[in-house]
């Protein structure tokens, strides 16, 4: 009886391995489409956000676009969408991006000189 028991305990063990070989892959697989359904979640929310944001811009695009027809003073250039612009048109749109930015600092300065100027004026006529 003692050796059957002991036959007997050899095949449970072998069929043990065997069952928990099994279910081990059966557990990585499980493990391993759960983190693919986490990393599909997160990219998600990522795109998501990215959607809105996108969504925001356009927005903001559009209504640019109607104060600026709306603008009696706005200059209507012959405009082209920038994705079909060529590569000599980016040249000279950069380079008319920077003259503009020149001449915007340049006024900028002009104003915070007049501005110091009228508040030492007003010092000026504080104390007298």
């Amino acid at each position: 009886m003692g050796s059957r028991k002991l036959d007997h305990v050899k095949d449970n063990d072998i069929s043990v391995k065997i069952t928990f070989s099994k279910r081990q892959i059966d557990t990585f697989k499980k493990a391993d489409a759960l983190a693919r359904q986490a990393r599909i979640r997160k990219n998600q929310a990522k795109l998501d956000q990215l959607l809105e944001q996108l969504e925001l811009s356009k927005a903001y695009e559009e209504e640019l676009r109607k104060r600026q027809e709306k603008n009696p003073w706005a200059r209507n250039y012959n405009r082209k969408e920038i994705p079909n612009l060529k590569l000599e048109d980016l040249l000279a749109f950069k380079k008319q991006l920077e003259n503009l930015k020149e001449v915007v600092e340049r006024k900028r300065v002009e104003m915070e000189a007049s501005l110091s100027l009228l508040y030492l004026s007003k010092s000026d006529d504080i104390k007298n």
